[in-house]
């Protein structure tokens, strides 16, 4: 990657000018380097795009993102790549990222424990359930929605916190 990045940057495009895989092909090898602040910059340069170029691009930006500790930016990349279907690892990865940053900084599109849910719903036998199950939890006990909390303690038999099911 290091080797290619000059060749990369000297690159004129397609009739004088780059489309989004060169952008994100530059940005990629910035990201193998560790180089994040200019992958950020040049994933960000990826306009319009809806194919598994932009899929990938959204995820390593938000990956970027996370690295030089942009959670923000990070939710919101992670958001766009798990909303897209053309890569199915990429997407699932993506929405538990999501959630996951959605706990932990809170969410401005929806609510932590939908998303949180809606993470379980669309992918049940993932084997980050249980972790997720206990954020979901821990979210409905601190917005003080006691009634879910126990409703998902009872419905799963396999929540072995007893600590928390008597905080409950």
């Amino acid at each position: 990657y290091e080797e290619a990045i000059p060749y990369l940057k000297e690159y004129q495009g397609e009739r004088g000018k780059w489309n989004n895989t060169d952008y994100y092909q530059l940005g990629y090898a910035y990201f193998q380097q560790e180089d994040y602040e200019a992958a950020i910059s040049e994933f960000n340069k990826i306009i319009g795009g809806s194919n598994a170029v932009a899929q990938n691009a959204y995820y390593h930006l938000a990956q970027s993102y996370l690295k030089t500790d942009k959670k923000q930016q990070a939710l919101n990349a992670f958001k766009n790549a798990s909303e897209m279907d053309f890569n199915a690892e990429i997407k699932a990865d993506a929405a538990l990222n999501y959630a996951k940053l959605s706990y932990e900084i809170g969410n401005s599109y929806a609510s932590t424990p939908q998303v949180l849910m809606d993470y379980l719903e669309a992918y049940p036998n993932s084997p980050a359930k249980d972790e997720i199950n206990e954020l979901l939890v821990n979210s409905f006990i601190t917005s003080k929605n006691y009634e879910e909390a126990m409703r998902l303690l009872k419905g799963n038999r396999n929540f072995q916190n007893n600590v928390v099911y008597q905080q409950v």
